[in-house]
């Protein structure tokens, strides 16, 4: 569901704290200087949904009990130090 943001009359920035504008410095009860333009909208904040990335599929490994090294599950020695797995 989207909500409005107050925005500022003058400078049209969200950042308001107690009435006063923290860009312009400006108090928004004062009226503009310059006429609003017609059929503005307000500014609406919607949520946003992040999907998550799929890792790349993992392939299983047999670790070297020697070398540390990963070997395809097929081997039956080490491609690195060429000791049995």
């Amino acid at each position: 569901m989207a909500r409005t943001t107050p925005r500022c009359p003058h400078c049209a920035s969200p950042k308001l704290e107690g009435g006063i504008c923290r860009a312009c410095g400006r108090r928004i009860d004062e009226v503009p200087d310059l006429p609003r333009l017609e059929g503005i909208e307000a500014t609406q904040l919607e949520p946003r949904t992040l999907t998550r990335r799929q890792g790349a599929a993992t392939v299983e490994r047999v670790v070297c009990g020697e070398c540390s090294v990963p070997n395809p599950p097929t081997r039956a020695l080490c491609l690195a130090c060429g000791k049995r797995l």
